[in-house]
C-alpha cells in the first residue's frame, strides 16, 4: 500500500513540474516574438527613412512588416481608421485602470 500511495504523489509531483515548466516556456516564447517584432518595425523604420505610410497595404514599408509577421505569426490589430498621421495602431495599457472599482483599490 505503502507504494501504491508513493507512486501516485510522485505522478502528481511530475505533473505539476511539466506543467509549470510548459507556462513557462509559452509565456517566453509570446514574449519574444514581441521584441522581434518591436525590432523589425524599428529596423523599418529606420530603413525606409520613417516613411510608412501603414493606411495603404501596398506600401513597401508596410509590407516588409507585414512579411515578417506572418512570417514569426505575430498578431496585432491596427486601427488606422481616426489615426491623422500615417503611424497607429491599436493601443494596450499596461496597468489596469481600478479608478471606478466599487472596493476602493486605486
Amino acid at each position: 500500500m505503502r507504494d501504491a500511495v508513493g507512486g501516485v504523489v510522485n505522478i502528481s509531483l511530475i505533473a505539476t513540474f511539466i506543467a509549470l515548466i510548459s507556462g513557462y516556456m509559452a509565456f517566453n516564447i509570446n514574449y519574444t516574438k514581441a521584441f522581434r517584432m518591436k525590432n523589425r518595425v524599428i529596423t523599418a523604420l529606420e530603413l525606409y527613412s520613417g516613411k510608412c505610410n501603414f493606411k495603404d497595404a501596398h506600401d513597401e514599408c508596410t509590407q516588409y512588416i507585414e512579411d515578417y509577421r506572418t512570417k514569426i505569426g505575430y498578431e496585432f490589430e491596427i486601427d488606422c481608421k481616426d489615426s491623422p498621421t500615417n503611424y497607429c495602431g491599436k493601443g494596450y495599457r499596461a496597468i489596469k485602470d481600478n479608478s471606478n472599482n466599487d472596493n476602493g483599490v486605486k
